[in-house]
This record gives C-alpha cells, sequence and structure tokens, in this order.
C-alpha cells in the first residue's frame, strides 16, 4: 500500500513539476485533538492543543492543487475526568509532528482575474486527500506521579491518511486565507502510549484544524490563473 502511495506521489510532482501555474507559502495557526485510549471524546476541551505549521501550495489548474505541509501540535488525556477510569488511573502527555502531502480539489475554482486582466476574488470549498507520517514521543504515567512507563510493543512513527475539508478566500492577489479541518487516522493503537492496557481492538487517531495565511509568491505572468 505504500508503494503504490509512493508512486502517485512521484507521478503527480513530476506532472507538477511541468504544467506549474501558482505557487504558494502558507503559516497555519489552530487547534488539535486526540482520540483513543485515555481521550474516548475527540472533543475534550481539557485535551486540545495548539497547531502551528506551515505548507507549501502548487496550483496546476484554478480546481486542482498539490499541497506539502508539516505541522507540530500537543497532545494529552487522562483518566481522572472519567468516573469508570479512575481506577486506571492514567494520564499521558506529548508532542507530534506531521510531514503530509496532499492531492487538493478547489470545488468553485477559477481563474483569479477576468477577461481585462483585472484581479477578482475567489471563494470556494475545498476538499483534499493524500499521505503522511507522524511522530510522536508520549509519555504515560499513572497521575500525580513523576514517573513514565512503556509498553513493549510501543511505537513513536506512524503511517497518516490526512483527509481535509476547508474553504479559501483569496483577499488580494497576494494573499489568501483558508480554514480546514481534517481527520488523520494512525493505523495504530500506540499514539498515546497504552494499548495492551486499554481498549487495544481500536486505533487512535487526531483531527488538526485551523487558519492558515498564505502568500503567492510565483503564478504565470501571463495572468491567465
Amino acid at each position: 500500500m505504500f508503494r503504490f502511495f509512493a508512486l502517485v506521489l512521484f507521478l503527480s510532482c513530476s506532472h507538477l513539476l511541468s504544467a506549474q501555474k501558482s505557487s504558494e507559502l502558507g503559516i497555519l495557526a489552530g487547534m488539535s485533538a486526540y482520540q483513543g485510549d485515555l481521550s474516548p471524546s475527540p472533543f475534550a476541551a481539557s485535551d486540545l492543543g495548539i497547531v502551528a505549521g506551515i505548507s507549501y501550495r502548487q496550483f496546476f489548474h484554478p480546481r486542482y492543487a498539490f499541497k506539502i505541509a508539516g505541522a507540530f501540535t500537543q497532545i494529552s488525556g487522562s483518566d481522572t475526568p472519567y468516573a469508570a477510569r479512575e481506577g486506571r488511573g492514567l494520564q499521558m502527555d506529548g508532542n507530534l509532528m506531521e510531514f503530509t502531502v496532499n492531492a487538493e480539489w478547489h470545488i468553485l475554482g477559477s481563474s483569479r482575474f477576468n477577461n481585462v486582466g483585472a484581479f477578482s476574488r475567489q471563494f470556494s470549498p475545498f476538499v483534499s486527500i493524500g499521505m503522511g507520517v507522524a511522530r510522536a514521543n508520549a509519555e504515560v504515567g499513572y497521575a500525580g506521579s513523576a514517573s513514565n512507563m512503556k509498553e513493549e510493543n510501543d511505537v513513536s512513527t506512524f503511517f497518516i491518511l490526512p483527509i481535509n475539508l476547508g474553504i479559501r478566500f483569496e483577499m488580494t492577489k497576494a494573499i489568501t486565507l483558508t480554514l480546514d479541518v481534517g481527520t488523520r487516522p494512525v493505523f495504530s493503537d500506540y499514539l498515546d502510549g497504552v494499548s495492551k492496557m486499554g481498549a487495544d481492538h481500536t486505533n487512535d487517531w487526531y483531527t488538526m484544524g485551523g487558519l492558515t495565511f498564505l502568500y503567492t509568491f510565483q503564478a504565470d505572468a501571463d495572468g491567465h490563473y
């Protein structure tokens, strides 16, 4: 499966290099939420983390783009808020870094310039799917204790499948804003460092979302895009 995705990525990159239309760099600020053995609800306020990231997007058509991104966040979870889990008494804190590549479809995307060459603001929802790698260093221990524990088969690197929904608004020729949120299944029960001590039949996952400020630094000279 990984080899198939790698082949698709290589072919996509080769096509993009020969069909450049518009390139942009962005800075992401947002929130993340993890769901697993120590956070059964993905939107518990106590388990939210701050996200910071950067991205590079290249359009080869007003509706189709290719994005490379990296992001950093924190994940946490605890048995303390859940009465049924107080007997286990585990808590987890950690950092997570991801690197992803996504293909995007901007549903209402159209030319940024009208027939007389004047800039025209664009607004469009978009969807994307891709692949990536996440690395997490979850530290697990008993609530109130400084000691850490580690399960025998614990892993820290994960293959992820990022799926995003968002909205894009081009404010000026150079400045664009996007608001998006996406889920990331990690195909493992060890994102939080807990498996045998928890529900080892279910995999963990996390979500990320936020606002990205983008700067367009390269576009076709003829202005058709």
